[in-house]
């Protein structure tokens, strides 16, 4: 039975979370660039970015941003279950 208090309170716990990931793909004058973040209860949990080949497109920038936000949610998503927006 504590067991089961536990596994209800832990479940709990887990479903009060809300996590959004925003992801973007970018060109300047500066290079070419792709990022995403991760906010837990509006938190800033995690990020990555990554500087492309100038000569990519915007395209390819955002597909970057949003394939690595994806890998991230697949490799999370038995640990924390995500709030889509």
């Amino acid at each position: 039975m504590e067991i089961i208090k536990s596994l209800r309170k832990d479940i709990l716990t887990i479903t009060l979370l809300s996590v959004c990931i925003f992801a973007d793909g970018m060109k300047t004058e500066h290079g070419v660039g792709a990022a995403f973040c991760v906010l837990v209860n509006d938190i800033w949990a995690y990020q990555w970015s990554a500087k492309l080949n100038d000569n990519n497109a915007v395209f390819h920038a955002e597909l970057t941003a949003l394939h690595e936000a994806i890998n991230t949610h697949l490799i999370c998503q038995t640990i924390i279950p995500l709030k889509y927006t």
